[in-house]
């Protein structure tokens, strides 16, 4: 009986030690396994802030070269000598009265006249 009982305790024993290295090992490889993510993540991030910053540049560079293209001087030298236009002395501005049309003004004129004659 002290052998099966001593059978029994070292089979118990080892079942134990087993269960634990199982356990032990489990552990280590969820931890490498996270370890391997957050590293993954970690270079990813660096690299999507690599382009943020190039990115950041390239929009730099497109607003001044949108501000050198809508400057006065460049817009009135593009009219000049590409599309042929010439500087205005002066502005003339003309009225037109929206109640009045220059035909309705005309009709009434010829009126006028018929009940003269």
């Amino acid at each position: 009986m002290k052998q099966r009982k001593g059978r029994k305790s070292a089979a118990l024993g080892f079942r134990f030690f087993v269960t634990v290295c199982v356990i032990l090992a489990s552990t280590g490889i969820f931890v490498l396994v996270q370890r391997q993510f957050v590293v993954r993540n970690e270079i990813e991030m660096r690299k999507i802030e690599e382009r943020i910053g190039s990115e950041k540049e390239v929009q730099e560079k497109l607003r001044v070269e949108l501000a050198r293209l809508e400057s006065p001087g460049r817009v009135e030298r593009v009219a000049k000598d590409v599309l042929g236009m010439c500087e205005v002395g002066r502005v003339i501005y003309l009225r037109f009265d929206h109640h009045c049309s220059a035909v309705e003004q005309k009709g009434t004129e010829n009126n006028r006249i018929l009940s003269r004659r």
